[in-house]
């Protein structure tokens, strides 16, 4: 009768020190400070306005409740991307949009550029809520 509490205890303590975390590997890509030219800020002011607005437009359209998710920065890039093949009134609904209507296409690319050149690579997309196991991305915490 005395030997099962020391043999219980010997069990829970080699049961948990059994028990290890995965382990993540951290991103070490860092990137690079940004030097910004006084032209490059402005788009990022313009950028900043835009990403309210997307998120104001975005919100008040949303009226299902579900969850959005959404990268400001990429829908920025495509935008500024497709905007190189406009003109006219194209251009400028783009420019408008985009809130960069003071900047010359050149300068604008020479901005997305700067950033996607700096900024740093190999972004993770982790997904922390188990509601719908049917997903084509990975979930992050779950099954392993």
């Amino acid at each position: 009768m005395l030997r099962k509490p020391p043999l219980l205890l010997l069990l829970l303590i080699t049961g948990f020190a059994s028990c290890k975390k995965a382990a993540v590997a951290p991103n070490t890509n860092k990137g690079k400070n940004l030097v910004l030219t006084a032209v490059e800020q402005q788009k990022v002011t313009a950028d900043n306005a835009f990403t309210l607005k997307l998120f104001k437009n975005l919100d008040s359209a949303n009226t299902g409740g579900t969850n959005l998710f959404v990268s400001p920065l990429s829908v920025s890039f495509a935008l500024g991307m497709t905007s190189n093949g406009a003109n006219g009134a194209t251009l400028t609904a783009f420019k408008n949009t985009l809130n960069f209507a003071g900047l010359s296409q050149a300068q604008v690319n020479d901005y997305y550029n700067n950033l996607i050149t700096n900024l740093p690579g190999q972004p993770s997309f982790c997904i922390r809520d188990k509601g719908n196991e049917q997903r084509p991305y990975p979930v992050c915490g779950y099954g392993k």
